[in-house]
């Protein structure tokens, strides 16, 4: 039997990693374990033919055959094999939640004659597609119709790192397949417009989640013209809002299952704010500060804090762990939603009731020093002092404190180390946490049977914002260093797409536990963002792109270009070390104005202006 290994797929000009054509049929095939390159139809067969479409890809999926077939499918060969393993025993069901599992890789197809049949009801997620015969058939026809949305890839992100460009790539077509319509979401309500939005991922859990969509969205505005998916999942949290309830001005923490999730509530602040500020989308400015609408949310914050100023969390983005209470996490995103109010209230023309979400904000930012802080170990404990035996210390909360500046530059430079020290460093990227649980702290887990999956693993949602943090303090070359760990694993594999999870040594969770988890999930694909607003310095300082920052930083890299895509037209960095100097060009469409650029870097544009 022949290597099984997957490639890397290829880049193509136009649509990035996405398909060139939006029907796409399999480019080789593993008869019986031997290789058939370049299949062609009508193929006849008996035993198993697996088909492999050369990346994992999201659509409704159709074969024309003369009988019946058994399939499975898989995004990886481990993946397809453990799911034909399970034979009888196999179950969407994974812990708790039956319903998150929505794509079910195995079944039978009836055959119809002389027409095509759907291998199952909605979409499906593969790369190979398995099917047996007891007795010899012939496949007529397969294929998948693309459901993401088929669109030119904008933006670029190049340099003289291969791998950086791969991990890239792979960031912007993890966001892409995890946009769909959402009328194939865990609860189906149509969107909008198109009715795209972006889900946390296209098998599991096909849902807007606030803080999921948060790194997501600013992938996507850095890759793709339309920014129609971001506003219309945006819409689905903000038209689930509470009103006229003991709960009215919260925003859901996710879109179709309206389900509540505090600290997603402020990320979508977060966002809301971020995206005006890309597109200066004046009807969702209305929206937002029209009846009903932020100022119901601040009052809601204000009923929600504790004596201490602060919201309790119910649940966390952890969610096989207990985190109940005043948490550490969550009064980070408190502080930060709350600036994000501000500046919506400001722009909305509410300066009042700006001012009254920005001294909140000032508030948090004092209370979270005080009840948080290690001074001993230098980090920030994932809860007050004495909450638990034994403290822990939280990669999330730690990364959003240099990220917002949370406590003064002592406690910032102890936060930055933390991200530095060995007790979170894995093989494929840092610990969601320190020090790890044993035995001894069941009570800090929601079921016996899921006390490995945040104890045990890597997770590139926390792992990004780390990289983001080390950005933010200008270390590119250690930012550089965490995303290459938790992105190094998937491109060994030949995945194109950012998991939810993986053990410490990079491999998925479905040999050790059984457990397919999402190996496509938005998430975690913050490379998108992060390398052309660092490594190219490309940021807006006015709203809607009216003025640009450019300023480059490439570390230890010789050179870097790339592109991002703005209301007003692309803009295009080219940047390169000459002996201790950087030189470059910035291109800049008509109506951008520069607000601040290196005098090595030269501007070219039809509204050239220094302010």
């Amino acid at each position: 039997m022949r290597s099984h290994n997957l490639i890397f797929p290829s880049l193509s000009d136009r649509y990035g990693l996405a398909p060139e054509d939006p029907r796409v049929v399999p480019v080789r095939a593993y008869l019986n374990g031997e290789i058939v390159e370049a299949i062609r139809f009508p193929f006849r067969f008996k035993g198993e033919l697996v088909l492999d479409f050369g990346r994992k890809l999201t659509g409704k999926t159709y074969v024309q055959a003369d009988g019946d077939l058994d399939f499975t499918y898989g995004s990886d060969w481990e993946q397809l094999r453990h799911i034909q393993a399970m034979e009888g025993e196999r179950t969407t069901i994974y812990w708790v939640h039956e319903t998150y599992e929505c794509a079910c890789p195995w079944g039978r197809v009836i055959a119809t004659q002389n027409h095509p049949s759907p291998i199952e009801e909605g979409i499906s997620v593969f790369r190979l597609l398995c099917f047996s015969s007891e007795v010899e058939t012939v496949i007529h026809d397969c294929w998948l119709d693309f459901s993401a949305p088929h669109l030119p890839l904008t933006g670029e992100f190049h340099c003289n790192d291969e791998e950086l460009e791969k991990i890239w790539q792979m960031g912007v077509y993890t966001t892409l397949l995890s946009t769909q319509d959402n009328c194939h979401a865990l609860v189906p309500v149509p969107a909008p417009g198109s009715g795209y939005v972006i889900w946390d991922g296209p098998r599991r859990d096909r849902e807007v989640w606030g803080g999921d969509l948060r790194p997501a969205s600013l992938t996507w505005l850095s890759a793709y013209e339309d920014p129609e998916p971001v506003s219309n999942s945006l819409y689905m949290l903000w038209q689930g809002r509470h009103v006229g309830c003991s709960d009215s001005g919260m925003v859901p923490g996710s879109g179709s299952s309206h389900q509540t999730f505090f600290e997603w509530t402020f990320w979508f602040l977060v966002n809301s704010w971020e995206y005006y500020e890309w597109t200066g989308d004046q009807q969702f400015l209305k929206c937002l500060c029209g009846t009903a609408g932020l100022d119901l949310t601040l009052e809601w914050v204000k009923n929600k804090l504790n004596e201490n100023g602060l919201v309790l969390a119910t649940n966390s983005w952890m969610y096989t762990l207990k985190l109940e209470g005043e948490l550490c996490a969550l009064a980070m995103v408190q502080v930060a939603g709350l600036e994000a109010l501000a500046k919506l209230f400001r722009v909305g023309g509410k300066n009042d009731l700006a001012e009254e979400a920005l001294e909140l904000a000032k508030q948090t930012r004092r209370v979270i020093p005080q009840r948080f802080f290690d001074k001993k170990f230098g980090a920030y404990r994932m809860r007050p002092e004495g909450a638990q035996k034994i403290s822990r210390y939280p990669l999330d909360a730690n990364s959003w404190a240099i990220l917002y500046g949370i406590g003064d530059s002592e406690m910032i430079e102890g936060c930055s180390q933390f991200l530095d020290s060995d007790g979170i460093k894995e093989h494929a990227g840092l610990r969601c946490f320190w020090p790890l649980f044993d035995k001894s702290d069941r009570d800090w887990f929601v079921t016996d049977q899921t006390s490995w999956f945040h104890n045990e693993t890597i997770w590139p949602y926390p792992n990004g914002y780390a990289s983001w943090a080390k950005f933010h303090l200008g270390e590119i070359d250690r930012g550089l260093d965490i995303l290459r760990a938790f992105n190094r694993a998937h491109i060994a594999a030949g995945h194109a797409t950012l998991w939810e999870a993986m053990m410490p040594d990079g491999q998925t969770p479905i040999r050790t536990h059984g457990n397919l988890a999402s190996l496509c999930h938005a998430w975690g694909g913050t490379a998108g963002f992060l390398l052309p607003r660092y490594i190219l310095g490309i940021a807006p300082e006015g709203i809607a792109f009216e003025s640009v920052r450019i300023n480059p930083n490439l570390g230890s890299l010789g050179f870097a270009s790339g592109t991002i895509p703005t209301p007003k037209g692309t803009i295009q960095v080219e940047v390169e070390k000459k002996g201790a100097d950087l030189k470059g060009k910035a291109v800049l469409p008509k109506g951008v104005q520069i607000q601040s650029c290196p005098e090595e870097i030269e501007i070219i544009s039809p509204s050239l202006k220094k302010t």
